[in-house]
């Protein structure tokens, strides 16, 4: 049986929050969180990627910084629930108590579906707080998305460390072997400068892969990432180029019942997530999705760089600060023409191809 996502309701529950939140940009009422929410729960990495430098930053003081579990349980606590949680890093598996911060919004915000973003260095960790994680949260699908940027020698250089395509694959491997409905199995690609030219081969690797779904980012300049003036990213006349090869590309692969299946997912995506990209649409960022660091600040999306303070600061109340005269200012920003132009990608990647079987 084909794996789904979302059931009829948690997608009516989603939809009755689009109401409330386009009520809220219109009139300011009524006052309703984020029901996606994006947390770096780390800001360290074991890689040493071409297009990032978190990696740069000290391991120890970072881990110093960020929130713990007391402060991550108070946290969820106020969000009664949470549609969609998406957890990163870093590398968020090199937290060893990712589990429990997952069973916790799990139990506390009463989350619906979990995305996991991993670049696979850790097989038998990553293999054995997935399986933890779908026995403790009995109700939540989970998809964990590998990043696989090329072939085994063009991904290894990219990430700057040999053997990470071998760990990446044996990660996915592992996870495939989970018998469990609930388990998503994914490929994450970053398209930079570095891998745009090897589109074939890239092709050839995820078919060989062949995972349960794709996703796409494009490479970008960010101050989270710490890469600021880095020359990483594609012409955007060339991403939507590439783009478009590689959609046609799955689109006869996967016939056409397949395609259609990924074309109204990623029309999803675009149109109903961040419909910001869309001309003359509002853009969400900041009202139905929010974005923690790891250090308890609050971003109002993943692509913005607008801070409204810090979750410490505030005794963890999240609705002093997204409902705060400041956010309402980026609100009105991040819904201007100069803001919109330049997006590339939303929260949650430009595109998603679902291959699901």
């Amino acid at each position: 049986m084909e794996k789904v996502i979302f059931d009829l309701i948690s997608t009516f529950q989603f939809f009755k929050y689009c109401l409330g939140y386009n009520l809220f940009v219109r009139f300011g009422w009524p006052k309703i969180l984020p029901s996606f929410f994006i947390f770096s729960v780390n800001n360290y990495c074991n890689q040493r990627c071409k297009t990032c430098n978190i990696w740069k930053k000290n391991h120890l003081e970072e881990k110093r910084k960020e929130l713990n579990l007391e402060e991550i349980c108070t946290i969820f606590s106020k969000f009664p629930k949470i549609f969609w949680l998406t957890i990163g890093g870093g590398e968020p598996f090199l937290r060893e108590d990712l589990v429990d911060v997952v069973r916790i919004a799990y139990e506390k915000s009463k989350v619906n579906v979990l995305t996991l973003a991993t670049n696979g260095s850790l097989p038998s960790r990553i293999e054995k707080s997935v399986k933890e994680i779908l026995r403790k949260c009995k109700n939540l699908t989970v998809l964990v998305n590998v990043s696989i940027d090329g072939n085994k020698e063009l991904h290894d250089k990219i990430r700057g460390i040999k053997g990470s395509f071998d760990n990446a694959v044996e990660t996915i491997n592992r996870l495939k072997k989970i018998k469990s409905r609930r388990l998503i199995v994914g490929v994450n690609t970053t398209l930079s400068l570095f891998n745009i030219g090897n589109l074939d081969k890239l092709i050839a690797t995820i078919e060989k892969i062949n995972p349960d779904s794709f996703v796409l980012c494009i490479a970008q300049n960010r101050e989270r990432f710490y890469n600021i003036g880095l020359n990483i990213s594609p012409k955007p006349l060339l991403s939507k180029e590439i783009i478009a090869k590689l959609k046609s590309t799955l689109k006869k692969k996967k016939g056409v019942v397949g395609f259609l299946k990924s074309y109204l997912r990623s029309k999803y995506y675009v149109y109903i997530l961040h419909p910001g990209l869309v001309k003359n649409k509002i853009n969400f960022e900041g009202i139905a999705s929010v974005y923690l660091m790891s250090d308890g600040t609050i971003r109002v999306g993943e692509t913005s760089n607008y801070l409204l303070g810090n979750l410490r600061a505030c005794k963890y109340n999240a609705c002093k600060l997204l409902f705060s005269k400041k956010s309402e200012k980026y609100r009105h920003l991040v819904n201007s023409f100069e803001y919109k132009k330049n997006l590339t990608e939303n929260a949650f990647c430009v595109m998603q191809l679902l291959n699901t079987v």
